[in-house]
């Protein structure tokens, strides 16, 4: 090729790789140096006296569209390689070149294809990025709008806490003073009931003789009549629900019973004395004590102190035998233990 057509192939070649992979195979290494030394070429990362053919081949193509000298310098290396004086080229020289500018068109093209791609990917990394940014910037919005609902539930629930202590407060203390109350009405009926029954003992005395004395004139009555019409009073008689009747007998509590009373608390020990009062001075028929006559051994009675207490006692005579007083839940395993025995 001529000069002319080598400095307007430089020109118009944009790829700086086309021409720097041509420059290395056509030019010899010490051309290179010399020619970037004269020119006052740096390649990158390297001394002249030391670069690589193939880095001072990209560095002179780099400058040679811009830089008059150097362009001339190889213009005139490229023509005296490639049109020899001594010697006219050849068809096989001419071949190889075509070979070497195929090669060289077919990298070109390949370049190409990869900065297309690299474009295309870079454009889908930027949109990728857009992308990004607008779901960060969403994430963050939301994440404040989270943190201040979180901030203002914090507060509610302060709030909420404080008056839940409040209302804690004021509910032991309308506790304390009803159980105070209910105390002290629970200790006026029970002194009462004392006084009332202590009137009652009198009159109860005097009641057991006039009973007495009326059971002898039933008994001699009794006497009188025909054998069987006898018989069949006492069958009635025994059939009969049995009841105490108030004012007629007198309490006796065991140590198992009075042992008993010490686990209970004082309001509960308070309503079993009043009912053991209302027992002894209204008798059974009473409807808040639920008489009852349990079928164990030694005819037990049972009355209700409350609805979760039960008292247990016995008659003997003019006695009520008091022996024990439970929670309703124990009240089973009380009554099993008795039938065992």
């Amino acid at each position: 090729m001529k000069a002319e057509h080598w400095e307007q192939w430089i020109l118009e070649t944009r790829h700086e790789e086309s021409k720097a992979r041509l420059f290395e195979l056509l030019l010899p290494v010490a051309e290179l140096r010399r020619i970037a030394k004269a020119r006052g070429l740096k390649p990158q990362g390297f001394r002249v006296a030391r670069a690589p053919a193939g880095h001072l081949a990209r560095e002179i193509g780099r400058q040679a569209a811009r830089n008059v000298e150097l362009r001339e310098d190889l213009v005139q290396l490229l023509a005296q390689q490639s049109e020899p004086e001594e010697a006219p080229v050849t068809s096989s020289d001419c071949a190889a070149l075509e070979r070497e500018l195929a090669i060289l068109r077919a990298e070109h093209e390949r370049l190409e294809r990869g900065k297309q791609q690299a474009d295309l990917s870079a454009a889908k990394a930027r949109e990728s990025l857009s992308e990004a940014i607008a779901k960060r910037d969403e994430a963050m919005g939301a994440e404040k709008l989270w943190t201040k609902r979180a901030l203002d539930f914090e507060r509610q629930l302060g709030a909420l806490k404080k008056q839940y202590a409040e209302l804690e407060r004021d509910l032991d203390r309308v506790k304390q003073e009803s159980e105070r109350g209910e105390e002290a009405g629970l200790r006026k009926a029970l002194e009462q009931l004392r006084e009332r029954f202590q009137e009652l003992s009198h009159e109860n005395a005097e009641l057991r003789t006039v009973n007495r004395e009326l059971g002898e004139q039933v008994e001699e009555l009794e006497s009188m009549l025909p054998r069987g019409k006898r018989e069949r009073l006492r069958w009635k008689q025994n059939d009969a629900k049995p009841t105490i009747e108030g004012g007629a007998f007198l309490p006796c509590f065991g140590d198992g019973f009075l042992k008993t009373l010490s686990s209970f608390e004082r309001n509960d020990e308070l309503r079993i004395w009043h009912s053991i009062a209302q027992l002894l001075l209204y008798g059974s028929d009473l409807g808040g004590l639920h008489f009852k006559t349990l079928h164990v051994p030694g005819k037990l009675h049972s009355i209700r102190a409350a609805s979760h207490l039960r008292i247990y006692f016995q008659r003997d005579g003019e006695l009520l035998i008091f022996e024990h007083a439970c929670h309703r839940n124990k009240q089973d395993e009380y009554l099993k233990r008795l039938r065992e025995q």
